[in-house]
């Protein structure tokens, strides 16, 4: 509201003849400025040309403006001695600061004198009546709030706080007078802002909540008619990766895994081996780990990024899951052989990767091979004649040999297991024995038969200069 003032009653006008102000009053608000002022004295006169109490406005750049509320007057020069009252309507809040009446009045020339207050009644703005000197209220005007802002965002990104559980928000007095107090609203009710701040800071959110707030000023003037706001989001919480390895083989690893948040990234690392996996917003998977070695421990280490619809967050902490790869196929025993019948090996085969058994003899220079395709458990060998006769050329002077053996794995490379090896026992008429001339070895060719009566070839040797020849 603006001053309203009344002028102190009996403050001295014009001395003499005497002129006194007996009531009067200013109102900023209406603009009205009210002057009644009284000759108390009966006698005396004002030869003058006119009396006038007049409101001067004075501006801050020091300029002034003056208007008339009030006086007497007379053309020619006669006495205008009386009382007189007046009202002025004037804009007192077009900028003024202060106020004040002040008189002016006129006399004969040729009385050679000015008036009795003061010389300065005669000039612009004129005299300064004591008293009536008054400081004006500025114009209130109502305050405009803008630019309203994130403080706290999250990339920059002004929808988003960087905070799980808080918004920060500030804004600035754009326009109007300043605000006797702020307050914020989330579209229920004004809650006013503590000291009258241009920031607040709000938290107690859960992460990933949308809060909508807007703003109100108010002074003097009444409440803005503008109410700026915003709609910030606290920010999603990190990802939270759960991984686990399962069917394990010879050489790979599933890797399982699942997200609390979709992913639009995976990243783990095996074997000094580092991926970058697109996973389009999925929120678990499997991965399947190859190229691995046989029978081998490995750490996965494994982190993520979620969607960019939650915020694009790496996890907190890279976790790590271990796998080991199964064995190769393993001979775990090789059952007694006896020269011409069918014998057995047992077999490991964790990865059920194909297999091949590998037999071998070697002597006298020579060699005999037998491969054979196989899977897992106990395999029978069944070996023919014609291979026997190999595997017997090999045999030393002797009624046992060795046989070895050795399985290969087949995977993206062939995995060999460690060789064994079994003894080869000849029995019956297969044992070795001398023949000839008093036990001096000659050439000779033996047939036996069997309990069929078939006949069966009974393979023996003569040393002719000591070289041992099978037939």
């Amino acid at each position: 509201m603006g001053v309203y003032y009344e002028y102190p009653a009996g403050t001295v006008v014009h001395e003499s003849p005497l002129w006194q102000i007996r009531s009067g009053y200013l109102n900023q608000d209406t603009g009205e400025v009210y002057l009644d002022v009284e000759a108390p004295s009966s006698g005396g006169n004002f030869s003058y040309k006119f009396m006038y109490i007049q409101l001067v406005c004075i501006y801050p750049s020091g300029e002034y403006t003056m208007d008339k509320v009030c006086g007497v007057e007379n053309d020619w020069f006669g006495n205008i001695y009386g009382d007189f009252s007046g009202t002025l309507h004037v804009d007192l809040n077009a900028g003024a600061t202060e106020c004040y009446l002040a008189m002016r009045c006129s006399q004969y020339e040729e009385y050679g004198k000015s008036c009795t207050i003061s010389e300065d009644a005669n000039s612009d703005p004129g005299y300064e009546i004591p008293g009536t000197r008054v400081s004006l209220q500025q114009p209130v005007e109502k305050p405009v709030l803008g630019n309203v802002r994130n403080t706290n965002p999250y990339n920059g990104n002004q929808g988003v706080s960087a905070s799980e559980n808080s918004i920060s928000v500030a804004f600035d007095l754009v326009g109007g007078d300043e605000p006797t107090k702020l307050y914020y609203s989330f579209g229920d009710y004004w809650r006013e802002i503590p000291n009258n701040q241009y920031s607040i800071t709000l938290d107690g959110y859960d992460p990933g909540t949308t809060i909508f707030i807007n703003f109100l000023a108010a002074n003097d003037a009444g409440n803005a008619e503008s109410l700026p706001s915003i709609t910030i989001r606290t920010l999603y919480d990190a990802p939270v990766i759960n991984a686990w390895i399962d069917n394990p083989t010879m050489e790979s690893l599933r890797l399982n895994w699942s997200s609390t948040r979709p992913l639009k990234q995976l990243n783990y690392s095996i074997a000094g081996g580092y991926v970058e996996l697109q996973v389009d917003g999925q929120s678990s998977g499997q991965i399947t780990l190859d190229n691995l070695s046989p029978s081998t421990q490995y750490p996965v280490y494994v982190n993520g990024i979620s969607s960019d619809q939650y915020d694009g967050r790496g996890t907190n902490d890279t976790i790590t899951v271990y796998g080991t790869t199964t064995d190769i196929a393993r001979i775990t025993k090789v059952e007694s052989i006896t020269h011409g019948k069918d014998f057995r090996v047992v077999i490991t085969n964790p990865s059920n990767k194909s297999c091949t058994l590998k037999l071998w003899t070697t002597g006298n220079g020579l060699r005999a091979d037998i491969s054979l395709s196989v899977s897992v458990g106990t395999v029978t060998v069944n070996v023919t004649e014609s291979k026997w006769d190999e595997i017997y050329k090999t045999f030393p002077n002797s009624n046992t040999h060795t046989m070895y053996a050795q399985l290969v794995t087949h995977g993206n490379k062939d995995y060999n297991d460690n060789q064994k090896t079994s003894t080869i026992t000849l029995t019956g008429i297969q044992k070795t024995c001398k023949t000839g001339i008093n036990n001096t070895p000659r050439r000779v060719q033996v047939w036996v038969g069997d309990s069929s009566g078939k006949a069966r070839r009974c393979v023996s040797w003569t040393n002719v200069s000591k070289i041992r020849r099978t037939i």
